[in-house]
């Protein structure tokens, strides 16, 4: 479009140049022959006219394609600007679109690496919850061991047991060993505690268990205080109940505890069995004639 216009400015500029040459040559002319012809003609008067109109006529022309010219030009500059400006955003957007696409590309790889990581970690989690799981487990397992080791460990232990028939003289101010059933008023049962380094320091309950010839347990007296949980999860019926004092890794000498009862002894064999937290610690058997 611009070398059309241009190309028409061109050819009406070379036509005003032609006319007005051709306009000069003739006044010159004229004005050569002026000696020769004195008065000037009308058909002179009316070819300059005529030129001297196709010049203004022309330059009317150039004058307004010279404006279209500078308007097309305005408009021109302004096109280039927006085609500029469009061109740049453009630029931009493309530079954005693409550093958008290169972060978005880098992020996926981001979020498709921890999805990874995630499983990782989940069968990871996994695996340590079921050792976890196991070794609490086995830490539970051990700790019962452990706490039924300390519990039979801490144990006491009976030794050096005496077991007497006493016959009691002077209302009991004397007595005196003895043998046979007629004469028994007392069965004394005599024995130490061995140290213990399990066992913590205070008052331990021990219980007797005292049978008479016939099996039975000996349990008409006051001092029956009832039954007590044997290790292997039975019910045993005592005869006597005896609280020691008891200190770590110290014994105890000389546990004396005493069975009488208001019925008279039958001859024959009286066990005694002596008890500590349901185990079975010490026992004997005294014989009556």
């Amino acid at each position: 479009m611009k070398n059309n216009r241009t190309y028409a400015y061109l050819l009406v500029c070379g036509l005003a140049v032609s006319g007005l040459f051709a306009c000069h040559g003739k006044e010159n002319n004229t004005a050569q022959n002026t000696a020769n012809i004195p008065v000037a003609t009308n058909t002179d008067n009316v070819a300059a006219d005529s030129a001297q109109a196709r010049y203004d006529r022309a330059r009317t022309q150039i004058d307004e394609l010279m404006t279209e010219r500078n308007q097309m030009d305005s408009q021109l500059v302004l096109k280039k600007n927006e085609l500029a400006r469009v061109t740049n955003k453009l630029k931009k957007e493309q530079k954005s679109n693409r550093q958008y696409v290169v972060k978005l590309k880098k992020e996926k790889e981001q979020v498709a690496k921890l999805n990874i990581d995630t499983r990782v970690y989940a069968n990871r989690i996994s695996m340590l919850q079921a050792q976890n799981d196991m070794l609490v487990a086995q830490k539970d397992s051990l700790m019962h061991q452990y706490l039924a080791l300390r519990d039979l460990g801490s144990v006491l232990h009976a030794s050096n047991i005496r077991l007497t028939a006493l016959h009691l003289k002077h209302h009991g101010t004397k007595e005196k060993k003895t043998v046979r059933a007629r004469k028994t008023n007392v069965l004394r049962v005599d024995f130490d505690i061995d140290e213990n380094r399990i066992a913590e320091n205070g008052t331990k309950k021990l219980y007797l268990v005292i049978t008479g010839p016939d099996g039975q347990l000996l349990s008409d007296n006051v001092m029956v205080a009832g039954n007590m949980n044997a290790s292997d999860g039975s019910v045993v019926k005592y005869s006597v109940e005896k609280d020691i004092a008891l200190h770590k890794n110290e014994p105890v000498k000389d546990v004396i505890v005493d069975w009488k009862q208001e019925n008279g002894y039958k001859k024959g064999n009286y066990n005694i069995t002596i008890y500590n937290g349901g185990y079975k610690i010490g026992g004997g058997v005294v014989g009556l004639i």
